[in-house]
């Protein structure tokens, strides 16, 4: 009878150390997290004018295996703290809508604003004078101009007509004066004149039609590339 007794004591004896390990095991050594992979990190920077604290600049950089890249919104004032510039960046690149203003001694009114898309789509890019008057309109490929553009005078009129590849003339331009008359008219090849071309005195008198080939732009906007 003792041994009976003995060895059901045992029995219980067993399952209750065995009950309590498995309950202490769950408790001292939980499930451990899923592993987290470090990633990016974002920082916001920003630049002051020197010997004052007026925001020059602010920007976001994106932070990663060393490197810093342009990631989100920039934004720039003048020194009387009005507005400048608006940007995005995306992984260093262009993106989004970028926007300039003239200074307050100007106006303060727009001065730009470049669509920047991705891939091969072109986009608007636009450009005023001071007082509002557009002052050049075409298409862009991620920031740089292409296809047809449009030049304007201060008074509205059309000052140069043409196309652009990869940001530079190309094929035939047309430039007026500001009352509509003809100018110039001629092509251009990687941004340089080639072939004959045709120039114009304010009189309308045709004071040159002769080969231009590899001589460089010296029209109102022909430094704009």
């Amino acid at each position: 009878m003792r041994r009976v007794l003995a060895s059901r004591f045992a029995r219980h004896a067993l399952v209750a150390l065995l009950a309590g390990s498995a309950v202490a095991s769950c408790g001292s050594n939980p499930t451990p997290p899923p592993r987290i992979e470090p990633g990016p990190q974002s920082e916001v920077r920003r630049i002051f004018y020197p010997g004052t604290d007026q925001l020059k600049k602010r920007y976001v950089v994106r932070i990663e295996d060393g490197r810093a890249r342009k990631h989100g919104p920039e934004e720039e004032w003048y020194p009387d703290g009005a507005r400048k510039t608006e940007r995005e960046f995306a992984d260093g690149e262009p993106a989004g809508t970028w926007r300039t203003w003239f200074p307050s001694s100007l106006g303060g009114g727009r001065e730009s604003v470049v669509e920047i898309r991705d891939g091969v789509e072109l986009a608007p890019m636009r450009w005023w004078y001071a007082d509002g008057t557009p002052h050049a309109e075409g298409l862009g490929l991620a920031g740089v101009r292409a296809g047809e553009w449009t030049y304007y005078h201060e008074n509205g009129a059309i000052a140069e007509q043409g196309a652009f590849t990869a940001g530079r003339r190309t094929g035939p331009w047309r430039f007026l004066y500001p009352d509509g008359s003809p100018r110039a008219e001629g092509e251009y090849e990687e941004g340089r004149r080639v072939g004959p071309w045709k120039l114009w005195d304010e009189d309308g008198e045709l004071f040159e039609n002769e080969d231009r080939s590899g001589v460089l732009p010296a029209f109102q906007n022909d430094r704009d590339e």
